[in-house]
């Protein structure tokens, strides 16, 4: 690994020492080095512009992909959790504070509406939580009937999270 490290830092040093040479060379042997007209500094200079606005344009659009990508993750990571569905040890305000944190998490995504997120898909997230959020508001007052439910509630969430893996996979496909 160490070798390694020291072969490439080698062969750096070796392609820039040539390239100084090179250059060195050219601007000693070459009278017209520096002599530029205007026609060849304004194609560098457009050369430069839009080569430098594609790239940022490309850098800002991955990193804002990347940024959804990281909310569905936490979407994900909230609902794949066994305690979205198995309440046998929580208390009915900790039902609530996890159905509302799985719902200001798709809000983020419905409000944000990133084009390279399909719509529908959105909506079906949505109207599976609505599913979910239903059988828990139905039987909130009886958390034991609720606990007998895991089945039911376990159905809405693996569909919803079958859905963010596939909108996961189209974001960068």
């Amino acid at each position: 690994m160490k070798n390694r490290r020291i072969v490439k830092y080698i062969i750096l040093i070796v392609i820039l020492a040539l390239l100084g040479a090179f250059a060195i060379y050219n601007i000693i042997c070459n009278d017209s080095f520096f002599t530029a007209s205007l026609a060849n500094i304004i194609t560098i200079a457009i050369a430069v512009f839009v080569s430098f606005y594609l790239v940022q344009r490309w850098t800002d659009e991955r990193k804002r992909k990347e940024i959804f990508l990281s909310l569905l993750t936490k979407l994900q990571s909230v609902i794949e959790d066994e305690n979205a569905y198995n309440f046998d040890a929580q208390s009915k305000d900790e039902i609530t504070m996890r159905k509302r944190d799985i719902s200001n998490w798709i809000k983020i995504l419905e409000d944000a509406n990133p084009p390279y997120i399909k719509d529908e898909d959105v909506k079906f997230i949505r109207e599976k939580f609505d599913e979910y959020s239903d059988i828990i508001g139905n039987h909130i007052d009886d958390l034991d009937a609720l606990r007998k439910l895991k089945k039911d509630l376990k159905r809405p969430i693996d569909l919803m999270e079958s859905k963010i893996v596939k909108i996961e996979l189209d974001i960068f496909g």
